[in-house]
């Protein structure tokens, strides 16, 4: 894996601004993996998969929009 990121940063893909903003969104990452193992286990199986279909498809709805105002 060492070898893997070196190769990468040598390449000139890993730069000082992508390791600051992966620094800033790490809490917010573990905020998330937080909430939702603390709502998988107060909240049914079913329940919790809906949830989690409502994200991914609002995920790839913005994605979507995204990705046609870039088009237009």
């Amino acid at each position: 894996m060492f070898g893997r990121v070196l190769f990468v940063t040598i390449a000139g893909l890993i730069t000082a601004n992508l390791v600051v903003e992966a620094a800033l969104l790490l809490p917010v990452v573990f905020l998330g993996t937080w909430a939702g193992t603390r709502f998988f286990h107060k909240s049914s199986a079913e329940r919790f998969y809906a949830a989690l279909q409502v994200v991914l498809l609002c995920a790839a709805l913005a994605l979507v929009g995204k990705g046609v105002m870039k088009i237009l």
